[in-house]
């Protein structure tokens, strides 16, 4: 089901969105200014000149409302007001309020609102595949995932963001800061462009571990800092399982859709030299040899699923592996589990939070991930989700102005900030030793994201809080979770991302032919062997009959791709 909104302020990433929304929906707009022109000496005096342009990927005709002097660092203003058209998530944590202050506050400080289409979180992922593919969206998508797009931009609807991020000096100046142009030119689809613009950050992204209950495991003798190795944690479940206070020493979340265990197997999979879960790759690239394969086929996706495999054979891991999010968090609430998949933010927000509204005070710690038998290692990335623009944007007046507003949004220091704390004075402040410190009423700083979503929307997924550099990121962890981050980035290697394999728009059709049948059919051989209904001795069978229904294929195309791309 969709909700719709209109006319309301501001979706600052949308300013793009917006050139198209004022230029193709014939909104009533104030008169446009346009580059101011040039005046040359002539015979009768001053001549003046056509006004000049401003970025030369786009002409003056497209550059209305755009500003002459725009740079990395530089607040975007646009001169009249615009208005940005923009598919909206909504979040049931958080509902969409159309007297947030994000909105007001975007709109004094660019000029710049928001025509906001609303779509329900669990309508999202649908309905924006169905509008993108149809070329009847708006002008701005945001929240879309690496490889979302591939099915999108054959088609013509999108955007080739590549021809025009000279136009974007914040996005440029963070990609040669960090040093991110390989991980940039990684996006690049079959026909050399990039749809998706990614957000990126200054470090790799290092969030979820395991969640346990300090005081259980320490009732068993186990010393939770000491578990170093996949090994050693099985042997501490199996202490916590003895101890005979527990159903289940684990019991997991996030097992959404046929992914069950998505977040444990992707976080486990890099010491095990694969990838697994929530990251659904058909392939992994072999360094050694330089080339894809099939992911099923490696010793290490192997050795992934049969740790889990091992842990409900034994009785460690509570064979509901398809129960829902809530399901799994009320075990551990209420003692019946001592180790739970989490990040810090939900630790708090679904464990310890929820946890004392009932009278528990819970004990609980994320442990440093294990390292396996590939070592101790981080998958991490520096690009993440990030947004698409509809192509017809390049017949608007405002089509420099909406990609300022994008950049000035998504990657100005000011913006970044602004997503993330909200407005100076108002939600936040600076310190002297420069720290930042959220001014929610109640002044428990454990509060914080939660009062800035629902009261404001600031740190609303929608632009995705994700993105900048350490300094920013770091401000919003605990100090707990800051030292955690470190003590993983310090003990762990950081693997590098595979090489760039953009599929041609006839090679992306022949892939799409078979990826979803693969796909599936991994999650559930997966699912079968965690829950026992399957042996882990079929697993030769397993692997057959996933490269029988396309794997090969898709890893003989990624070949034939990567090796075009040297």
């Amino acid at each position: 089901m969709k909700v719709k909104s209109r006319g309301i302020a501001i979706f600052a990433s949308m300013a793009m969105l917006t050139s198209l929304a004022a230029a193709g929906c014939g909104n009533d707009e104030p008169a446009a200014t346009v580059p101011p022109a040039v005046t040359t000496p002539g015979e009768g005096g001053a001549v003046e000149a056509e006004p000049a342009q401003i970025c030369d990927e786009i002409d003056v005709a497209h550059s209305v409302d755009a500003m002459p002097n725009y740079a990395a660092g530089v607040t975007f203003h646009a001169p009249s007001p615009l208005t940005v058209s923009t598919l909206y998530r909504v979040h049931s944590g958080y509902p969409v309020m159309d007297d947030w202050r994000f909105w007001s506050y975007i709109q004094e400080k660019t000029n710049v609102t928001f025509d906001r289409e609303d779509i329900l979180l669990a309508d999202w992922d649908n309905s924006r595949s169905l509008q993108v593919a149809s070329g009847q969206f708006p002008t701005l998508v945001p929240i879309v995932w690496g490889g979302q797009e591939s099915g999108w931009w054959p088609g013509g609807n999108l955007l080739p963001l590549s021809e025009y991020t000279h136009c974007m000096p914040n996005f440029e100046a963070s990609v040669a800061e960090w040093g991110l142009e390989g991980e940039i030119n990684n996006q690049r689809a079959g026909d050399g462009n990039i749809y998706r613009l990614p957000l990126i950050r200054q470090s790799p992204n290092i969030e979820h571990s395991f969640a346990v209950n300090v005081d259980k495991f320490e009732a068993a003798g186990v010393d939770v800092d000491s578990i170093d190795t996949f090994d050693e944690l099985t042997e501490a479940l199996r202490a916590v399982q003895a101890h005979g206070d527990v159903a289940y020493a684990y019991s997991d979340r996030w097992n959404e859709g046929n992914s069950v265990l998505g977040a444990s197997l992707q976080l486990a999979s890099p010491n095990f030299d694969t990838t697994g879960g929530w990251n659904r790759s058909i392939t992994s690239f072999d360094f050694a040899n330089d080339e894809f394969v099939p992911r099923v086929g490696t010793e290490g996706y192997r050795q992934l699923v049969e740790w889990f495999a091992n842990l409900r054979s034994e009785g460690l891991l509570d064979p509901e592996i398809t129960q829902t999010d809530d399901e799994a968090v009320q075990k551990f609430i209420n003692g019946q589990s001592a180790m739970i998949a989490s990040n810090f933010p939900e630790m708090q927000n679904a464990l310890i939070s929820p946890a004392a509204e009932v009278g528990i005070d819970l004990n609980v710690k994320m442990i440093r991930v294990p390292d396996g038998p590939a070592g101790g290692n981080i998958a991490g990335s520096r690009v993440g989700p990030g947004f698409v623009v509809n192509s017809d944007i390049r017949n608007s007046p405002y089509f420099l102005a909406t990609l300022q507003f994008l950049d000035w949004l998504y990657f100005s220091p000011e913006g970044r900030v602004m997503q993330i704390w909200g407005v100076e004075g108002e939600t936040y402040q600076v310190n002297a030793d420069g720290t930042y410190e959220c001014l929610v009423p109640s002044g428990d700083q454990a509060e914080c994201t939660a009062w800035l979503q629902q009261e404001f929307g600031f740190r609303d997924g929608m632009w995705h809080n994700w993105n900048g550099p350490d300094e920013l990121i770091f401000s919003m962890m605990t100090p707990e979770q800051a030292a955690w981050v470190q003590n993983m980035a310090a003990t762990k290697t950081i693997l590098p991302p595979n090489p760039a394999a953009p599929l041609t728009e006839l090679e992306q059709e022949q892939a799409s032919l078979v990826e979803s049948s693969v796909q599936d059919a991994v999650d559930t051989g997966v699912a079968q062997f965690i829950s026992g209904t399957r042996p882990i001795s079929d697993w030769d069978n397993f692997v057959t009959q996933i490269r029988n229904l396309g794997a090969d294929q898709i890893a003989e195309l990624q070949n034939a791709a990567y090796q075009r791309n040297q």
